[in-house]
């Protein structure tokens, strides 16, 4: 833990406290199962106090060097990379995108070995594909290659 992760661990805390009472506004209980609200309500709870225990265990730490300019071109690298992947999905389809952008992430910016990179992002993308494609039914873009 860093003195960085105090301040995310704050923010990410009044982000879960704000979903929590948004969540409230929902009804808890339905006539037979938990309503609307009852798994926002619990999940926002959670993440709130996990948070804050970041937040909490971040203040105690020392404080973290500044950030070098190699750490933040590899970010801008990065969010090119998104970018420009996510500007090629209706044309490739979301899985290629992915794919192709977890492939520069890992190889390109991280540099990763060969195998490591190739099962963290091969791996990333068999998990998303199984979870949303198979079990949640939910159809991602296709592009020229049908994928």
């Amino acid at each position: 833990m860093n003195r960085a992760d105090a301040f995310i661990g704050a923010g990410l805390t009044v982000a879960f406290l704000i979903m929590a009472w948004a969540a409230s506004r929902l009804p808890y209980w339905a006539e037979f199962a938990p309503g609307p609200g009852f798994a926002p309500l619990w999940f926002a709870l959670t993440g709130a106090a996990v948070s804050a225990y970041v937040a909490f265990r971040g203040f105690q730490a020392p404080a973290a060097p500044a950030i070098g300019r190699g750490g933040l071109v590899r970010v801008a690298m990065a969010m090119v990379a998104l970018i420009v992947a996510m500007a090629l999905v209706p044309f490739t389809g979301f899985l290629v995108s992915v794919s192709a952008y977890l492939l520069v992430v890992t190889f390109g910016i991280e540099r990763l070995r060969p195998v490591v990179a190739l099962a963290a992002a091969g791996g990333t993308v068999a998990i998303i594909y199984v979870l949303f494609t198979w079990i949640l039914r939910v159809p991602f873009p296709t592009g020229w290659f049908g994928v």
